[in-house]
């Protein structure tokens, strides 16, 4: 059952299941808690597993102030501290792997391994405005009138084999915070952390999935390339790899955070 705590100026509604090594999942711009609800099940045999929705998602706050990753870090710095986690595994999917890995980087001794699914850490030159404008428009129009064009790049119908999970999470994101979800691309455009990825010395996953118009493998290698040491692994999957593909997260995360790993 989910709560809610109070930390760094905001209300955030958290998820603790499961008993064992704690893990912590962050879910992805647009989404919320229940982007893991596919996978908890199966981790939360295995580990103390905790999610939460960002700010400005699901049903924690929404505050008006710029978004930035320091911010969203320390919200989560102030989950393992209300929580008396004192170190964790961490995996996050799109923007929320550029809160896993900020968190490593600026606060390494709590965190044991990494796990960066379709990582998005960065907006090329040329995207920033247009990456902006949809913000706007989000803001002004809603999520409807862009939605299924972003899913034909994030959810191609290569991936649409079971109609009533697309159909399911289809509308999970329409009914998303579209002011919550400006202010974190605002935040994404504004941020670039590959020039600090060779300073990790966590044990970190890196997956890109095929079929990832958002984020395709030719993006995501490279950051793999830049942590040493870090494992990079290509699944038939998506940009929502959590919800996509279940069944490949909980192998891939099962494996790589076994203690024998």
């Amino acid at each position: 059952m989910a709560d809610w705590i109070e930390t760094n100026g905001t209300i955030l509604r958290v998820a603790v299941e499961g008993e064992g090594p704690p893990l912590v999942l962050v879910h992805e711009i647009g989404g919320t808690l229940e982007s893991y609800d596919a996978v908890v099940p199966a981790l939360a045999r295995t580990h103390r597993v905790v999610r939460y929705d960002m700010r400005g998602c699901g049903l924690s706050e929404f505050n008006v102030a710029p978004i930035t990753l320091p911010l969203l870090v320390n919200d989560l710095l102030g989950i393992l501290d209300a929580y008396d986690l004192r170190r964790v595994s961490v995996a996050g999917c799109a923007a929320g792997a550029a809160v896993a890995i900020g968190l490593a980087l600026d606060h390494p001794a709590r965190v044991h391994k990494v796990v960066a699914m379709s990582p998005a850490l960065q907006v090329p030159p040329e995207k920033k405005a247009a990456v902006l404008a949809r913000a706007d428009a989000f803001e002004g129009e809603g999520l409807r009138p862009t939605q299924d064009a972003r899913m034909a790049s994030s959810y191609p119908e290569a991936l649409r084999g079971d109609r009533a999970r697309f159909d399911r999470i289809r509308r999970q994101r329409l009914a998303a915070n579209p002011y919550g979800i400006a202010g974190l691309l605002r935040m994404l455009a504004r941020l670039d952390m590959t020039r600090r990825l060779p300073e990790l010395r966590h044990p970190m996953l890196v997956m890109a999935g095929i079929h990832d118009g958002d984020r395709p493998p030719q993006v995501v290698k490279p950051i793999a390339d830049a942590v040493p040491g870090a494992r990079y692994m290509e699944i038939e999957s998506g940009h929502f790899m959590p919800m996509q593909t279940p069944d490949a997260i909980i192998a891939a995360l099962t494996d790589f955070l076994s203690p024998t790993s």
